[in-house]
């Protein structure tokens, strides 16, 4: 079960003033793991990302009692493949005692099969105030996962059990919201007194004409 990744990845990351903030990256991916017995396949997939942020408070005068204002948003995309040896169509060796034999296989493999992609974006904010005593920080994400690799059954009729596809999209969204508090503070310890909420909504948009 053994295959090869090879990637090229670059990097920019500046900033302006101690103020704004900007990272851009790129990978692009090479898997033997995409590659057909014929030497085809969408084995080479380029994925980026970009993610900014602003600190408010240094570049607008507020009052003393903030501590932080922060805004951030990001987009990023994600690629992936599969494991090793699963898109080809080849007899499976198999043994009993000392008897050995090869198996016709039961899964059906797509001739283009494409690699997984994930679209992410969120944007947030985090502001801190009172000496950093208690601060807000709030998230809403939104994410989108395409040709995702997957096997499904089929039915018995067709002499297989089993097919790999590219299933079609399949979405997450939701916010979360921490509140971080320090109640209480010296020169030796502080207690401090976080809260979290979660919400996450799950959503099939798109599915393989073959998923019932």
């Amino acid at each position: 079960g053994t295959k090869r990744m090879m990637s090229a990845v670059f990097a920019i990351n500046t900033s302006w003033k101690d103020q704004v903030y900007l990272d851009i990256t790129g990978r692009n991916d090479w898997s033997s793991a995409l590659v057909y017995a014929n030497k085809t396949g969408n084995h080479s997939y380029f994925y980026p990302s970009v993610s900014g942020s602003w600190l408010v408070n240094n570049t607008i005068k507020m009052p003393s009692w903030i501590s932080l204002a922060k805004l951030r948003a990001s987009w990023a995309q994600v690629g992936n493949d599969t494991d090793a040896y699963k898109i080809n169509t080849a007899y499976s060796l198999y043994g009993i005692d000392n008897s050995y034999g090869l198996q016709v296989p039961d899964t059906y493999y797509a001739a283009n099969l494409k690699p997984e992609r994930k679209n992410a974006w969120e944007i947030g904010l985090d502001w801190r105030f009172l000496r950093n005593r208690i601060g807000v920080d709030f998230t809403y994400y939104k994410e989108n996962t395409k040709d995702q690799i997957m096997t499904i059954k089929v039915p018995s009729e067709s002499g297989l059990s089993n097919q790999l596809i590219n299933a079609g999209n399949i979405q997450n969204q939701g916010v979360e919201i921490a509140l971080n508090t320090v109640p209480f503070r010296n020169k030796d310890w502080e207690w401090g007194v976080d809260l979290t909420f979660t919400k996450n909504v799950s959503k099939i948009v798109e599915l393989h004409e073959s998923v019932g």
